[in-house]
């Protein structure tokens, strides 16, 4: 049985002033390395459980890992007092509440879930949905 495409779109707060990441720059806030939108908030960035389909996706297409490795960089840098791990949010509505409350945030999900309080980053100069897009992970 094949599957379909999944898309995931960058999140933020709907009034954020956070427009446009590159990978690179993505890669980077998910790497907990510190990274401010352009009114110098530090970015804080969210992820999904491990193992989820959406978060096997992202790390394979934004941090270029698979779920071992993702885990195994994470202790590795934990074991030498580095930063930790991104913060997970166990729930898709949580998620959304704290990417549209809590400034700096940013997460990623499925384009359809996006409301009116996020609103969706361009990656690369490009909106999900439109051609181009990199955030892609062959179902």
């Amino acid at each position: 049985m094949r599957h379909l495409a999944v898309e995931l779109a960058v999140v933020v707060a709907k009034d954020s002033p956070l427009k446009e990441l590159s990978l690179a720059d993505l890669r980077r806030v998910f790497m907990s390395e510190p990274f401010s939108d352009p009114s110098g908030t530090r970015l804080v960035p969210l992820n999904h459980p491990p193992k989820t389909p959406d978060r096997v996706a992202f790390d394979s297409l934004v941090l270029g890992m698979n779920a071992d490795t993702v885990g195994k960089f994470w202790l590795d840098r934990r074991i030498r007092g580095q930063s930790g791990a991104p913060r997970t949010v166990d729930s898709l509505a949580l998620l959304l509440k704290v990417v549209a409350r809590l400034p700096g945030a940013i997460g990623y999900i499925r384009p359809s879930f996006i409301g009116s309080d996020v609103a969706a980053l361009k990656v690369e100069g490009v909106l999900p949905g439109k051609p181009g897009y990199r955030l892609i992970f062959p179902g």
